[in-house]
């Protein structure tokens, strides 16, 4: 009887000591369950988190290619506008000089002008001649006296430049296409410029 109780006594404080075992190490497997779940619950986050900078990013650039394409749309459009208005002063001052010129040619011959056709004949064929050049330079003073001092030098006088005028005499129309094409596409120089403005200002 001794011998069974010991032996009880004994697998009692084995069970025992195995309990305690399983108490200590219960608690490591749940912090390493914890461990896990909170492991899975962060990495979500960091993806998420990278996503996020990702389209951040993205829509960055978005933003910026659309910035520049607005710029450069608006630059264009902006000097298409410039080319219109630059070709408009232009065609005005076409004409202006083309009108100036009929009526000082008229008015050396001392014949009165009513001649509105000629007037538009040689506008046309100033224009069709001269609107191609890139950039002219166009001067603030008109420059019908300084076309009219040259024809006279292959026409000898004013009577003789309006029957040509008049006739739509190729060879006319040539030299005063010519001379200021010759004006338009050169700038003058700032000795030039000054002389211009002070003979314009004695011609006042």
């Amino acid at each position: 009887m001794t011998i069974d109780s010991s032996q009880s006594s004994s697998s009692l404080d084995v069970n025992s000591l195995e309990e305690k075992r399983s108490e200590q190490s219960s608690p490591s497997s749940e912090v390493s369950s914890g461990g896990n779940k909170r492991l899975k619950q962060s990495t979500p986050a960091v993806v998420s988190s990278n996503g996020s900078k990702r389209s951040k990013q993205s829509s960055s650039s978005e933003v910026s290619k659309e910035h520049e394409n607005s710029a450069s749309s608006d630059r264009r459009a902006r000097e298409k506008i410039e080319k219109i208005q630059a070709e408009v002063r232009f065609k005005m001052y076409a004409s202006v000089l083309s009108d100036k010129l009929v009526t000082r040619i008229y008015k050396k011959a001392k014949v009165s002008c009513t001649d509105d056709d000629t007037r538009r004949h040689l506008l046309e064929r100033i224009w069709a001649e001269v609107k191609d050049i890139d950039s002219p330079f166009i001067p603030k003073r008109i420059l019908d006296m300084d076309i009219f001092k040259e024809l006279c030098k292959k026409w000898p006088s004013p009577e003789m430049l309006m029957s040509s005028l008049l006739g739509r005499d190729p060879e006319l129309e040539i030299s005063i296409i010519s001379i200021l094409r010759r004006r338009l596409c050169k700038k003058p120089g700032f000795i030039s410029s000054f002389r211009a403005g002070i003979s314009s200002f004695f011609r006042r």
